[in-house]
């Protein structure tokens, strides 16, 4: 195999999967600012997402995390813990 051939392959692998974590994280972005009524500032979820994905996943993780969820755990771990029923409450017969 010649090596310009190995070169372009990984070179549209590469590119592929940087378009489809930069898609996924924008559309998760623009979730957390629906759900939580967040304005769209200083700059829009395609720039900040653009050009620093890392400043735009850590600012989302604490967001969440200061809403009281923990990313970490998932979207089923939230879920236990957000349904959770309060301790020491009864359904009465």
């Amino acid at each position: 195999m010649n090596i310009s051939k190995v070169e372009e392959t990984y070179t549209i692998g590469w590119i592929t999967s940087g378009v489809l974590v930069f898609s996924v994280a924008w559309k998760t972005a623009k979730l957390i600012r629906s759900k939580f009524g967040l304005p769209e500032s200083p700059a829009s979820d395609c720039l900040t997402h653009c050009f620093c994905e890392f400043c735009a996943l850590c600012q989302e993780y604490r967001e969440l995390k200061n809403r009281g969820l923990d990313p970490s755990l998932g979207w089923h771990g939230n879920m236990q813990v957000v349904m959770a029923p309060p301790m020491g409450q009864y359904m009465k017969g």
